[in-house]
């Protein structure tokens, strides 16, 4: 645990100041409309946590107790399928500092509250000289989910009967509001945290479509957080379905006025729908309006070179590098006059870049490009044999080597060149096209 306990004198402190969401009082019912759930806290034993969001921003209530306790009740609810326990475990031990599995955890079985069923989990560990003792429950039923965390001094005879009793009066009423447009707008945003902390969790775990349900309705149940609008698009795109992402952003754009981020969003989705119209029109908004990603002003800038609109890419660029001109910046100016035809002020530009530094890939790529559009093959095997000599060997650069060789008429060099390829992209289409021709 990443928190420490919570001892008498904050509890003296905060007894004062009721909570200003909910009208409690020691031994007083909770009841959460938008979550479903009602926590009837035993006589006298706890109180009210008012200041609960200082430390745990997103959980709906929680609880001091007389001897040390502390508790609080973390819900989200969803719409769809619910998901696997891995996923909610992993979700609400990490509020909580932890990643699980963790060796923090002693003890783990199963539990069952109401209709939901889930996992309890015990944990110790040393605050201040004083071993507290941390229980878990984190259940689920078809439409919600709860993490009820409580802990105390593990010294104390009664702790675990206190804690125990604050679970069991914790009743899963259900449905919940917060999926029909209850609930106030801490509620809401609260179960959007969730929903994105678990569609980030099918994420990481490349379960595309699941992480997407999630991050979806997150979006929309909290308008204000760009963030995960963003988390949705990147996994739409992590799959490669552009016109979904695009479709899906168009009437939630009107949300976020002028976030350039979200904007650039609907510039690039455009660009990989094959809309270089309107790519071209946001992208020039954006950047007039100051927004700054170099990757995005390349995509911007070979939109307006695929159009031979040269003067207008000079004038940008030297308006969006503002006389300081980044080492990506310069491989693009590169590039550029090479797509113009001018490959001797592209190599010039490349070799500026190499002078006096150590040998740097990303440059000698770029070279390779410039001599491949002039047509010299030479030139390219002699720089793909650099990027081997330097240790990097890779599909690209056993590419680059074998098609010189093949354009040289070296047929037998370029048949093992392809085949060292292959050991790096052993499915690779363009190398085995290469190999069928060599062989025929």
């Amino acid at each position: 645990m990443r928190y420490g306990a919570i001892l008498l004198a904050l509890l003296l402190l905060t007894v004062t100041a009721p909570a200003e969401e909910h009208d409690l009082r020691p031994g007083s019912v909770f009841r959460s409309e938008a979550f479903g759930y009602v926590i009837d806290t035993p006589d006298r034993n706890w109180v009210p946590w008012s200041d609960l969001e200082v430390d745990y921003t997103y959980a709906d209530t929680g609880f001091l107790g007389l001897e040390g306790y502390g508790a609080v009740i973390m819900p989200v609810c969803w719409q769809g399928k619910r998901p696997n326990q891995v996923a909610l475990l992993e979700v609400f031990m990490e509020r909580f500092g932890e990643d699980y599995p963790t060796p923090f955890i002693r003890s783990e079985s199963d539990v069952r509250k109401d209709e939901a069923s889930g996992t309890y989990l015990v944990g110790i560990e040393p605050i201040d000289d004083e071993e507290y003792t941390y229980h878990f429950w984190i259940v689920a039923n078809e439409s919600c989910a709860y993490s009820f965390a409580a802990w105390g001094p593990a010294d104390q005879p009664d702790t675990v009967t206190d804690l125990q009793a604050l679970w069991d009066g914790v009743v899963i009423t259900g449905p919940p509001g917060v999926l029909s447009d209850g609930g106030t707008e801490k509620e809401k945003e609260i179960n959007a945290f969730f929903l994105n902390q678990i569609g980030m969790h099918y994420f990481e775990a490349r379960s595309y479509r699941e992480g997407f349900r999630f991050l979806s309705q997150a979006t929309d149940l909290d308008e204000d957080e760009s963030a995960y609008l963003m988390n949705a698009l990147r996994v739409l795109t992590e799959i490669d379905a552009y016109q979904e992402a695009y479709d899906w952003l168009q009437p939630r754009l009107a949300r976020y006025g002028g976030d350039l981020v979200v904007r650039s969003w609907d510039a690039w989705l455009a660009y990989q729908t094959d809309d270089p119209d309107k790519a071209i029109r946001v992208y020039d908004e954006l950047f007039s309006s100051g927004y700054r990603e170099d990757d995005e002003f390349a995509v911007y800038a070979g939109l307006l070179a695929d159009r031979g609109e040269w003067d207008k890419i000079d004038a940008d660029l030297a308006e969006y590098a503002g006389g300081e001109m980044t080492e990506s910046l310069r491989q693009l100016q590169a590039e550029l006059y090479s797509k113009r035809g001018n490959y001797t002020e592209a190599l010039a530009i490349l070799d500026r870049m190499s002078e006096g530094r150590p040998f740097n890939a990303d440059v000698a790529y770029s070279k390779i490009e410039v001599f491949e559009e002039m047509g010299k093959p030479a030139d390219v095997l002699r720089i793909a044999n650099e990027l081997i000599d330097q240790n990097y060997r890779s599909l690209e650069s056993y590419f680059y080597k074998g098609y010189a060789e093949y354009q040289l008429k070296s047929y037998e060099a370029a048949r093992e060149s392809f085949n060292t390829a292959l050991k790096y992209s052993p499915t690779n289409s363009v190398v085995q096209d290469y190999l069928a021709s060599i062989n025929e």
